[in-house]
């Protein structure tokens, strides 16, 4: 996926979860446990 410089990460990821917010929970889940 070809992403634009001007689109910074938390964007993105702003719009990942717009996308997919069960998923981006899942995977916030995930990271936490890990941690």
């Amino acid at each position: 996926m070809i992403k634009p410089q001007s689109i910074n990460k938390k964007e993105v990821a702003n719009i990942k979860i717009k996308l997919n917010p069960d998923q981006e929970i899942v995977n916030m889940k995930r990271n936490m446990a890990f941690r």
